[in-house]
């Protein structure tokens, strides 16, 4: 299988920005949960790294990454969203049943599949992306109930899924930020 298209960002598209706010709504919600709500002291170490700490260096890194130099290959944007997608499904195995676990874990597993075939060039179809990645947004959603927790203000449970969502967010309109510069 050989490369087909190489994709660049679009450093002033309004689809870069909008995902490096939800990105940076993702982060700050975290912070505000573990170090505004939590007493760390009663946060268990593991807890910590799944839920704060590698998700807001994950965080941080896409914000540098999308808003930093002018023009960068979709290639490291690709690996980045592949990895917060591998997050998302390490961060739902500790919260939910089985099912659930299973339904997201394929949902992450197609996402990253989809992230990495199409910003490495093998597959020129953004909108694709954009499609899969709705559905893996959707599919979180739906499952998780995440509109139930909004409606009843249920801020625990608020504060662990919307982060999630905004994460998911964030990747899906990455894909409306790159761009193809050559066909072979």
């Amino acid at each position: 299988m050989k490369p087909t298209v190489e994709y660049k960002l679009k450093k002033e598209s309004k689809w870069l920005t909008a995902s490096a706010v939800m990105m940076g709504l993702a982060f700050f919600l975290q912070a505000f949960d573990f170090l505004g709500l939590r007493l760390i002291q009663g946060v268990d170490i593991r807890e910590m790294i799944i839920f704060m700490i590698l998700p807001m260096v994950l965080e941080t890194v896409w914000c540098v990454y999308v808003r930093s130099h002018k023009e960068y290959s979709a290639k490291f944007g690709g690996v980045l969203g592949a990895l917060l997608c591998i997050m998302v499904f390490v961060q739902t195995l500790f919260c939910g049943k089985m099912f659930l676990i299973l339904l997201c874990g394929i949902a992450c597993l197609l996402g990253v599949i989809t992230l990495i075939l199409i910003t490495w060039g093998f597959i020129a179809h953004r909108p694709l992306g954009f499609m899969i990645f709705a559905a893996v947004v959707a599919i979180r959603v739906l499952l998780f109930n995440v509109i139930g927790y909004v409606t009843d203000l249920n801020w625990t449970e608020m504060l662990r899924e919307v982060p999630v969502v905004a994460v998911l967010l964030s990747v899906t309109l990455f894909f409306g930020a790159i761009f193809p510069m050559r066909k072979e």
